[in-house]
C-alpha cells in the first residue's frame, strides 16, 4: 500500500499539467496496484551487515539480497549497464559505482561499498552456505510481525549515534535490538529493546530513549510527521515503543517538492 499510494503520487505530477480528458485516461488505467511489477523484484529475505572502520577509518557494508524472482534477468541487466572489475572465486565482480560494488551468488545478490567488503561478503557466505539463517534477535513483548530485525551493538560509533545522538551512551547499556512494522502506508511502528548491565542501568538507558525520541519528534514535525516513543524497563532492559504516522501526506509533500525542484533534492522524510 505504501509504494502504491508513492507510485500514485508521482503519476499525479507528471499528469498536472495535461487536460482533464487525458488525465482521466490515465487515471482509469491505474485502478489496480501500480507498484505489482515493482513488487516482483522486491527482496524476500535481504540481511546486511555492517563492517567495522579498517585501517582508513572508514565503515563499510555488505547486504545479502535473496529478489522474489527474475534474478537472473536482473543480473543480465545490471551487467549490460556496469563494468565488470574481474573476478572472485568463479564469480563476475561488477562495479555499480564509487562506493558500490556486487556479485551473484546462485540465487543472492551481494552489494558492497567497496570491493575488499565484497570479497569478504563472498567468503562468508560461500563459507556458510549451508549454515541455517540465525534467528530473529528477541524482541520481547508484544509481539508483532516485524518487517525488519537487526542488532546495533560491537562498539560503532555512528551506528551508536542513531540510539543516543552525539552524547555518550548510558552506562551499562549494551547491544540494541530494533525492529520496524511498516503497518499501514501511513502508519510505521518501532520497537528499540536495549540490554544492560542492571535495572538501575536500564531505567537510565530508558530515559535517554525517550529524550532521543523527543528530539526526532521535533525535527519529524517540521515535515508533518508525527512521531509517538514511550520507554519503559523490563528487568535489565530499557525499550522504547513507537509509532510514526501522517507518512502518506508527508510523501505527497516530498514527491510535490521533488518534482517543482528538480536541481535541488528534496530531504527524504
Amino acid at each position: 500500500a505504501l509504494l502504491d499510494r508513492f507510485l500514485r503520487e508521482t503519476q499525479k505530477m507528471q499528469q498536472r499539467d495535461m487536460p482533464p480528458w487525458v488525465r482521466s485516461l490515465q487515471q482509469s488505467g491505474a485502478a489496480g496496484s501500480p507498484s505489482a511489477g515493482l513488487r516482483m523484484m522486491l527482496p524476500r529475505q535481504a540481511t546486511v551487515a555492517v563492517v567495522l572502520p579498517g585501517k582508513d577509518g572508514e565503515a563499510g557494508f555488505v547486504a545479502a539480497i535473496n529478489p522474489r524472482g527474475m534474478t537472473r534477468l536482473l543480473y543480465t541487466i545490471l551487467d549490460r549497464q556496469q563494468t565488470r572489475a574481474g573476478r572472485y572465486r568463479g564469480r563476475d565482480l561488477l562495479q555499480l559505482g564509487a562506493a558500490s560494488w556486487a556479485a551473484l551468488l546462485d540465487g543472492t545478490f551481494l552489494v558492497a561499498s567497496d570491493e575488499a567488503t565484497l570479497r569478504r561478503g563472498m567468503d562468508r557466505l560461500l563459507a556458510g552456505a549451508t549454515t541455517p539463517p540465525p534467528p530473529p534477535p528477541n524482541l520481547g513483548a508484544p509481539a508483532r510481525a516485524w518487517d525488519l530485525t537487526g542488532i546495533i551493538g560491537g562498539g560503532d560509533r555512528r551506528l551508536e549515534e542513531l540510539l543516543w545522538g552525539e552524547g555518550l551512551s548510558p552506562r551499562g547499556a549494551g547491544q540494541a535490538a530494533i525492529g520496524v512494522d511498516v503497518a499501514t502506508s501511513d502508519l510505521t511502528a518501532g520497537r528499540i529493546a536495549v540490554d544492560c548491565d542492571s535495572p538501575a542501568a536500564a531505567a537510565d538507558a530508558a530515559v535517554a530513549l525517550q529524550q532521543r525520541a523527543g528530539e526526532r519528534a521535533q525535527r519529524l514535525a517540521e515535515r508533518g510527521l508525527v512521531l509517538r516513543a514511550t520507554s519503559r524497563v523490563d528487568g535489565a532492559r530499557a525499550v522504547l515503543d513507537w509509532e510514526l504516522s501522517g507518512v502518506e501526506e508527508a510523501l505527497a509533500t516530498w514527491v510535490a517538492s521533488s518534482q517543482e525542484s528538480p536541481s535541488t533534492p528534496p530531504t527524504s522524510p
